[in-house]
């Protein structure tokens, strides 16, 4: 680890072909926190299981991108944090102008939808039920809570 802090936008993590977003089922912290390389720092939902999220580096939680429920692309940011650790330097992205302030960028391609936003999230044992009843994806958001 160097001795110079930088802010990263951690995102969230590429877990197989199939998977191209997950449910932020919720935080184990908050802002301000000093969370170690491997400590769970959230409960993450995907297609094939319910996980804790380990960080990938110590340092001190910055901000939240996403709320409990929220529907996260894979590679969007989920949380930014202050470290030194050279490992993760490589998510620190320049804002135009600034130089390298250390500051992350989110990138443009990948999106946080909160909860509610129109974006059904089904769990796999509810996506597996409806598949046998024979209901049709593209009306999984008809069907009411």
């Amino acid at each position: 680890m160097s001795d110079r802090e930088f802010i990263v936008a951690i995102p969230m993590p590429f877990t197989g072909e199939s998977i191209v977003d997950g449910i932020l089922v919720g935080w184990l912290v908050e802002p301000g926190d000093v969370v170690e390389k491997g400590q769970h720092v959230a409960e993450i939902e995907t297609e094939k299981s319910v996980w804790e999220f380990e960080s990938p580096c110590d340092g001190e939680i910055v901000s939240l991108k996403a709320e409990a429920g929220d529907v996260v692309d894979v590679h969007a940011p989920l949380f930014e944090i202050r470290t030194s650790d050279e490992n993760v330097r490589h998510l620190v992205a320049e804002r135009a102008g600034d130089g390298d302030d250390g500051a992350a960028v989110a990138p443009t391609d990948a999106s946080v939808e909160p909860a509610g936003s129109g974006r059904v999230s089904v769990s796999p044992r509810v996506k597996r039920l409806l598949r046998e009843a024979g209901v049709e994806e593209s009306r999984w958001g008809e069907i009411a809570a």
